[in-house]
């Protein structure tokens, strides 16, 4: 970049407003003294640093003192905040995917938690960050994890904001996480080079407990042959570029990166797949004047995938005659009339596949109008796309076998009812006439934003910057996605039992129509204001206030019906903190904090619950054996046959629901109308102190607590039975879910408490080293958005943790929620990395960390109701304890001015550790339902019986004497998956030519 110069006013008080980060030499001059120099002076996202200089007295030539380096503590700022700049992005280990989140996990109290759905950060679950590239918010839309890959390659600095941000950050009840790409400068400069990994650079495979498929009783302990993932042999080449330089010599700069993904699967001759995808990121830096600056950035990713091959059985298991499963499959291979077909055999295994497609579009205008106002003005563009191509799926309506009416046996036996059917339209169970139409034809989701900020620094009793601004964002979904054409599925000599209890059939039997897909167009408009004040009072102490406001609409994917709308009342954000210099030298600061931050809700559950998805099936009876020749829209009229009923799989939640109506006595729907947004409560302490120029330590305590949440509730309507409600569990109809005596539903409960000790030694004479340890405990009954007690899934809202009551009570009777340690909390944990670099040019970085496992918990399935924690949470223990590390070698050979070749080594899992961090908490393999002895229909029935307490074991051996099916489960407390273990050990080589 050019060099920025201020002439400081008489109290000789001076500021850069809106510098980009990076790495900056501070210079100060006045007539008669000398000349002072601060090196290496490092500026990172959002931070705030106060640098003094002490200029002496000049002689009669000029004299040039170079001072320390710049501070390591801002002193003005109470938002706990960790970056990871380039200089340490270039020397540590880097995950297998390359992206920038995988740096987020180096800050205190960030975690990559596969239970917890992504990036933990201080308790929060990974559907509740909001990602940040190049000022352009990147959450995924529908499930609130990151949807934007950027290499490391590209990223000038990664920043993890984890509490006291400031009101200007909404949207999140976890952490943000930011990254800025390289920018060009008045130097040309580049790199060049590839990565590589294959299947033998990967570490021993895990094995794990599964039940015997052929018997369907025993425990096997057997080896997966493709790790569910990764086929036996592949390849991943990703070569990789950038270039950077001016346009105009300090006015205009450009930067470019590329990168491209291409991996190769094969078994034999007969399978092969790939995948592959492309990156380019690319920036426009300039200088307009003095006092305006504008960048212009773009990140764009085309993606696709071809073929698959089918799952081979596990090596170890064996067939009822003993043979050994090794190198089978149990996939079905097409037939027409007993014949391989080779077109079928393509549709099911070559010809599938998919595009996608991700672009970033953001431009950042900076105008310092006077030295004491800034004003800052962001836009912004996110779409992503995934379409399959036409041509691999159909396009005609399915006749799909759900039964059999092949003749084989005497005419009108029951091996032969229909003998009158001619053999070209008798097939098996399972046979369909016509391939798959299921397809996505666009699933498109959208953002747009305007940004306005306005920085104004005044003295009054002190020095204040106030802020202020407001954001308009405007965020879609256009979908088209699922069956194109209707299945008509053929159940022969079978009888519908209707949902009033009757039995209806045809001559023939019954069959139904149906076509399940998702569709529809939705946008949403937002808007969202901020103000806040750092007033620096006497020097030291600056206190950090502001509030925050927005509004949101939360759309219908049907028009008819409404969506939800949140107004600016409910969700007003008050931020307040301090931070204190204590000595007034940028050595010791103290700092603390107060804040409400709410949800922006995503996607999922409008998605599913406001009109997107589509599936009634219509059912009639068969009365003619002509199967092919019916034709007709999946409809309750049009159809051969007599209609008999429809049933609706996907009633929306937002639609009125005559049932409710007629209880209620005006129109309803299953949204409570009293709904609130989610909400969450911060509260944070903490004390820095440098130790020199180069040494750093601190201390923070944090403790976050959720106020409440949204989630589809089962909630007891008398008259009309369970009915699921959009509602804050433990609020308004979320509340008594069941009729009393029986007790309410619990409040949506999380609880964060963290202490976390950092020492940090920047970059400097050749190594770095930076380390925390963290103490924790997260409890509650609800682990987020995400939900652990579902090993990570991602279905913000719509989660199953109040689908029924029985899954927030144990079966003691106490008829006490269920609270406890949540299946993410370690209490413990300990991350340090290390750097050097020698003086011929090798350098290696090291990246540890280690933890105590986590909680886990016996649960059983009441009704269908799978997770009920019979015997509270915890009363297994914990995994055991956890630890790896990672390494990163590389050896740079300058060849040429200016010019050097590196060639780096990356090891994931260094020590190809494998630990378990899950296995199977259930004693049994069914349901516990149908009990012979208990009256299922009511509350006087199953669910009295349940809150009333009961021993699970006395109940599944009463249930075997009764002839029920409730059997044990051979593999509790056992590891049943690939993924019930720590990750294999994984190497990248690396090359790259920089200039």
């Amino acid at each position: 970049m050019s060099p920025e110069t201020r002439r400081a006013p008489s109290k000789g008080e001076y500021r850069f407003p809106a510098l980009p980060p990076g790495l900056y030499q501070l210079t100060a001059t006045l007539a008669g003294f000398g000349t002072e120099k601060i090196p290496d002076t490092r500026i990172q996202l959002g931070q705030v640093l106060k640098i003094d200089f002490v200029l002496k007295v000049g002689g009669l030539s000029e004299q040039v003192s170079v001072t320390a380096e710049s501070p390591l503590i801002d002193v003005k700022q109470n938002a706990a905040a960790a970056s990871i700049t380039k200089d340490i992005i270039d020397l540590l280990p880097k995950g297998a995917s390359r992206d920038f989140t995988n740096l987020a996990t180096l800050a205190p109290g960030a975690n990559d938690e596969s239970k917890s759905g992504g990036i933990q950060i201080d308790g929060s679950s990974g559907s509740e960050n909001r990602f940040i590239v190049d000022g352009v918010d990147t959450t995924q839309l529908r499930q609130g994890t990151s949807n934007k890959k950027v290499s490391y390659d590209f990223i000038e600095e990664v920043q993890v904001k984890s509490s006291g941000y400031a009101a200007e950050y909404g949207g999140s009840t976890g952490g943000v996480i930011s990254a800025i790409t390289k920018s060009g400068s008045n130097r040309f400069h580049g790199s060049g080079g590839t990565y590589f990994r294959n299947n033998n650079m990967l570490g021993q495979q895990r094995s794990f407990w599964q039940i015997n498929s052929f018997d369907n009783r025993t425990g096997e302990f057997v080896t997966p042959v493709d790790d569910n993932t990764l086929p036996q042999k592949f390849s991943i080449w990703s070569p990789v570029g950038d270039l950077g330089g001016p346009i105009l010599r300090d006015k205009l700069w450009f930067y470019v990166g590329s990168t491209y993904d291409r991996q190769d699967n094969e078994r034999t001759e007969t399978f092969d797949w790939w995948s592959s995808a492309y990156y380019v990121n690319w920036n426009l830096s300039s200088r307009l004047s003095n006092a305006v600056r504008l960048r212009v950035a773009g990140a764009n990713e085309r993606s696709r995938n071809r073929g698959t091959a089918p799952t081979l059985l596990a090596n170890g298991s064996k067939f009822l005659d003993g043979t050994l499963t090794n190198g089978f499959t149990s996939a079905t291979w097409d037939t027409t009339n007993g014949v391989f077909d080779q077109q079928k055999f393509n549709d099911r295994f070559n010809n599938t596949g998919s595009n996608g497609m991700n672009d970033l579009y953001s431009a950042n205008f900076d105008w310092v109008v006077r030295p004491k106002f800034l004003v800052q003005i962001n836009s912004g563009y996110l779409w992503y796309n995934t379409q399959t191509p036409a041509e691999f799926a159909g396009n005609q309506l399915i006749h799909s076998f759900s039964a059999s009416n092949l003749c084989n046996g005497a005419a009108g036996s029951s091996g032969c009812p229909f003998p009158e059917i001619p053999a070209s339209l008798q097939f098996p169970n399972g046979y369909s006439d016509n391939k798959s139409t299921s397809r996505t034809i666009k699933d498109l989701y959208n953002r747009a934003y305007v940004k306005a900020n306005t920085t104004l620094h005044k003295s009054w009793k002190g020095e204040h910057t106030a802020k202020f601004g407001l954001r308009f964002e405007r965020l879609g979904n256009d979908v088209n996605s699922g069956s194109q054409q209707p299945t008509v599925s053929l159940n022969w000599n079978l009888a519908r039992t209707t949902l009033d209890g009757r039995s209806v059939r045809g001559k023939y039997g019954f069959y139904t129509i149906a076509r399940s897909y998702t569709s529809g167009t939705v946008a949403s408009n937002n808007w969202s204001f901020w103000a806040q004040d750092s007033w620096t009072i006497a020097s030291k102490l600056t206190v950090n206030a502001g509030v925050r406001t927005e509004n949101e609409h939360v759309p219908s994917f049907r028009p008819e019906n409404p969506g939800i709308d949140f107004g600016f009342r409910d969700k007003i954000a008050p931020r307040i903190g301090f931070a204190y210099d204590v000595k007034g030298d940028s050595k010791w600061k103290t700092y603390g904090s107060y804040g409400k931050y709410f949800d922006i809700t995503k996607l999922e559950m409008p998605r599913g619950s406001f009109g997107a998805e589509h599936s009634i099936t219509y059912y009639y009876t068969l009365d003619t054996f002509d199967w092919a020749n019916m034709s007709c829209a999946a409809a309750s009229s049009g159809c051969p046959g007599t209609f008999i009923e429809e049933v609706d799989f996907r009633h929306a939640a937002n639609a009125v629901d005559d049932r409710l109506t007629s209880f209620f006595g005006h129109a309803q729907n299953t949204i409570d109308p009293n709904l609130k947004p989610v909400e969450a409560g911060e509260l944070s302490f903490g004390l820095d102190h440098e130790l020199n120029n180069r040494m750093s330590v601190g201390v923070r305590y944090t403790h976050k607590w959720l106020v409440r949440t949204i989630e589809d509730t089962g909630i007891s309507v008398p008259g009309i039975g369970e009915v699921f409600f959009m509602a804050n569990p433990g609020f308004g109809v979320g509340g008594q879910v069941l009729p009393p005596p029986l007790p309410p539903n619990p409040h949506a409960t999380r609880d964060y408490d963290g202490v976390e000790i950092r020492f940090q030694k920047r970059l400097s004479n050749r190594w770095s080293f930076n380390s925390n340890y963290v103490w924790s405990r997260v409890w509650g009954n609800y682990s987020g958005l995400a939900s652990s007690d579902e090993n990570g899934r991602t279905s913000p809202n719509v989660n199953r943790y109040f689908d029924a009551l029985y899954l927030s009570y144990d079966t003691t009777g106490s008829k006490q929620p269920v609270m406890g340690l949540l299946p993410t909390d370690r209490p413990h944990q300990i991350k340090a990395q290390i750097t050097y670099t020698a003086p011929w040019g090798t350098s290696v970085g090291l990246d540890a960390y280690a933890a105590v496992g986590t909680p886990m918990q016996s649960q059983l399935s009441y009704k269908g109701y799978n997770g009920v924690y019979f015997m509270g949470r915890d009363d297994l223990g914990r995994t055991p304890a956890w630890s790896q590390f990672d390494l990163f070698l590389q050896h740079d050979v300058k060849i040429l001015r200016g010019q050097r070749f590196n060639v780096n080594v990356n090891v994931s899992n260094l020590f190809d550790q494998m630990k378990v961090t899950n296995f199977n908490q259930s004693p049994w393999r069914d349901t516990f339902n149908g009990f012979p002895f208990v009256a299922t229909t009511d509350a006087t029935g199953s669910d009295r019986f349940f809150f009333n307490g009961f021993d699970p074991y006395a109940l599944a051996a009463a249930m075997r004497a009764a002839g029920a099916t409730q059997r044990d489960n051979p593999l509790y407390k056992l590891p049943t998956a690939t993924n019930n273990y720590q990750g294999r050990r994984q190497i990248r080589l690396g090359i790259k030519w920089t200039f």
